[in-house]
């Protein structure tokens, strides 16, 4: 549940501010998104408990390792030892960061417009793309220092690999990891799934930094590698589960995905030929655990205890 000051002013804005034909519409849609739960605030267990905002975790976490799990954050850090490895003093190295950082500035704006006009996965598909192209990119900038040594054609590639990481804030894609915590939880989940999230990027993200400058002295390919099948992996996951939110009201979204991942048991519990269906049967008939207060989730539930004892379900 909101705050009933907070829940004042937006209703109050939008009764006068919206045009009629579209005012029922979005008070109906908050106050839908306000009563997604019963509860005021949901810890991450309980989320995880439930199927729907499991699914919405896996895509919350799929999306996050993509990028942590990524070379931007070392080129952050140690850019001038990437770059001396490449061929560049550390003047050079300043005046390239100096180039890129005034090229790029304008771009960060127009990320927010794009994320917007394109969606949600087309969004995700480019930086992706260019994400991937960057670890690829990377990784054979790093095979040629390591086995052919510094040169014209290693400087080139690493200021390709530099414009390519200042362009994926282009895409409005950092804007993501807010849009999905809004867009797909609850009101009273939102913070608990939050807080889990900054809190794995700091256990992810630490020992990586500190991993690169022993990783890197003995083979500094091997470092990069791992990004790239590790984008892959997540890439795939995302493709398949990732949903389309933009233009959505939260509780459409949260009631479409419930009726995915339902639609995805059922589908499962057919092709399973084995004697446990019986049990998963009557396990999914009698009981959905669920702690959304979505119509689905009303109308798939009900209380064991209104049910007569001689009678079995199979």
């Amino acid at each position: 549940m909101g705050h009933p000051l907070r829940t004042f002013i937006t209703i109050f804005y939008v009764t006068e501010c919206s045009p009629d034909k579209n005012r029922d519409k979005v008070i109906r849609s908050f106050t839908k998104e306000k009563n997604l739960t019963i509860e005021a605030k949901i810890s991450f267990r309980q989320a995880m408990g439930d199927e729907t905002l499991r699914e919405a975790i896996g895509i919350l976490l799929f999306l996050t390792l993509f990028f942590l799990l990524d070379s931007t954050s070392t080129q952050a850090v140690y850019t001038v030892s990437l770059h001396k490895g490449a061929g560049f003093t550390v003047q050079e190295t300043m005046n390239i960061s100096l180039i890129l950082t005034i090229v790029f500035f304008p771009t960060k704006f127009i990320g927010t417009y794009i994320i917007d006009a394109l969606g949600r996965r087309p969004v995700m598909f480019l930086a992706g793309v260019i994400c991937f192209g960057k670890s690829i990119l990377m990784v054979i900038t790093q095979v040629v220092i390591y086995f052919v040594g510094q040169s014209l054609l290693t400087k080139i590639m690493y200021v390709a690999v530099e414009c390519l990481t200042g362009s994926i804030p282009a895409t409005g894609v950092t804007s993501l990891h807010v849009l999905f915590i809004s867009e797909l939880f609850p009101p009273s989940a939102r913070t608990s799934v939050a807080q889990v999230m900054i809190i794995i990027a700091m256990i992810i993200d630490t020992p990586l930094l500190a991993m690169f400058p022993f990783v890197y002295s003995y083979f500094p390919p091997g470092f990069f590698v791992p990004f790239a099948i590790s984008q892959v992996i997540c890439g795939i996951y995302l493709y398949r589960h990732m949903p389309e939110t933009s233009g959505r009201a939260v509780c459409d979204i949260i009631e479409s995905m419930e009726k995915t991942v339902t639609s995805r048991a059922h589908s499962l519990l057919l092709d399973e030929k084995t004697p446990l269906i019986r049990d998963r049967a009557q396990t999914l008939t009698t009981k959905r655990n669920s702690i959304l207060n979505s119509s689905r989730t009303r109308a798939s539930t009900f209380d064991q205890r209104l049910l007569p004892h001689n009678i079995h379900i199979y």
